[in-house]
């Protein structure tokens, strides 16, 4: 839970009820039938080689990538903040979870920029083809796991009503994250003093996580507030399924949040 998260709560909704919830267009979706892969880039604003990463992903979508292909986001951590820039994007919750990420892989150490794709060590993604040749034989998948996101908004937070549906035979770790778009810093400190930095995809909020087991149908609701100062059209959600014993991402979908 972050500090942003303040009201967040997980709770079971009858799936009978769910069914009579409005569908409006633009507040509810559903996940695609084939698999949809997960890139997660550990960053900081106090690294100074994670820029060139940071105007990677930031890319993905003018080069053709797409939401039913591939979700990415951005994790700052903050181990380095202390030399000399605090990265207001960073939170303690994101070095640990690419401390889990590194500890399921068997690797020595963490490190900035790390891409992360489905769970394991993605070096030189930008290297030309490299990441369509990757995302090829995931998507053509089916997807092991159905998820549905019902969304209602407020001036300061967002519902999210997330049916999940697990058809594989491992249980599933299921995550829902507030992402925010069209974000830049001025640095005036540290190793990238003097410059200025854009972000896309940059996690705001990652809930708990809910375990699914193997067959089984839930509903968990989530309470996600805004970010201080945060534009609601900048901000996108997502979800996110990883098997419970590799770590390896499952299915993911993401949205913009409804403006309704």
């Amino acid at each position: 839970m972050t500090r942003y998260a303040i009201a967040l709560t997980t709770l079971t909704l009858i799936l009978s009820g769910f069914d009579r919830i409005s569908h409006a267009a633009s507040c509810v979706a559903e996940s695609t039938d084939h698999r949809v892969a997960l890139l997660e880039l550990y960053t900081s604003e106090g690294c100074n080689s994670c820029p060139p990463a940071d105007r990677w992903l930031n890319s993905l979508r003018d080069r053709g990538f797409d939401a039913r292909q591939v979700i990415p986001l951005a994790f700052h951590v903050d181990y380095w903040d202390y030399i000399g820039w605090t990265d207001r994007f960073a939170q303690p919750a994101y070095s640990k979870r690419q401390q889990a990420v590194a500890d399921r892989n068997n690797a020595p150490f963490i490190y900035t920029p790390q891409f992360v794709f489905n769970g394991s060590d993605l070096r030189r993604p930008w290297v030309a083809g490299r990441l369509a040749e990757t995302l090829q034989p995931v998507n053509r998948q089916p997807a092991p796991v159905k998820m549905s996101l019902e969304q209602s908004t407020s001036a300061k937070s967002v519902r999210a009503s997330l049916k999940i549906s697990n058809r594989a035979a491992q249980s599933a770790r299921v995550y829902v994250v507030l992402f925010e778009n069209g974000l830049h810093s001025e640095i005036k400190a540290g190793e990238n003093a003097g410059k200025k930095l854009y972000h896309e995809h940059v996690v705001r909020t990652l809930s708990d996580a809910v375990t699914i087991a193997p067959g089984e149908q839930v509903v968990r609701e989530f309470v996600i507030d805004y970010p201080p100062n945060s534009k609601p059209q900048q901000l996108g959600l997502a979800a996110f399924a990883e098997n419970v014993l590799s770590g390896a991402t499952m299915h993911a979908m993401a949205v913009p949040v409804c403006n309704r």
